[in-house]
């Protein structure tokens, strides 16, 4: 991937909407709190590695249950904490997102963050099953 490119991205198709969401991290880094421009592409683009990936793997239960609603607002929540890099995610029978980070810091923070706790206490409403992974992203290439 490109680095220095000045857009990140969200992807929110798995968060029941069909569209994705690019912040331009310029407008993002000399607002406070941070705001972001909003455009439309396809894939995160994130800085040189090394960063981290938290890689929430799913399978869904049936219906909605407010899920729709809780994933745009966690997307959008997610992406005004400090470190956060971009997101893409993908569903079919199981679900993956990803989620980008610059330290390890601030995947904790976002764990921690009250709002987030709250969706995460209904994930038996939400999910069969469910898997988070952190990883630390050593390599990237692609185009």
């Amino acid at each position: 991937m490109e680095s220095g490119h000045p857009h990140q991205l969200l992807d929110c198709d798995g968060a029941g909407l069909r569209d994705s969401i690019v912040l331009d991290s310029a407008a993002a880094a000399a607002a406070t709190p941070r705001k972001q421009r909003i455009r439309m592409t396809t894939l995160a683009v994130t800085p040189p590695p090394p960063y981290y990936a938290v890689i929430f793997t799913s399978v869904r239960t049936n219906g909605d249950s407010g899920y729709s609603e809780m994933a745009k607002h966690m997307v959008e929540l997610a992406a005004n904490e400090p470190g956060f890099l971009g997101f893409e995610t993908a569903r079919q029978e199981i679900g993956i997102s990803i989620s980008y980070w610059a330290t390890l810091d601030a995947i904790r923070t976002w764990k921690e963050n009250l709002e987030h706790r709250h969706a995460q206490s209904r994930a038996k409403d939400w999910y069969r099953a469910f898997r988070v992974r952190v990883c630390r992203v050593e390599r990237e290439y692609g185009f």
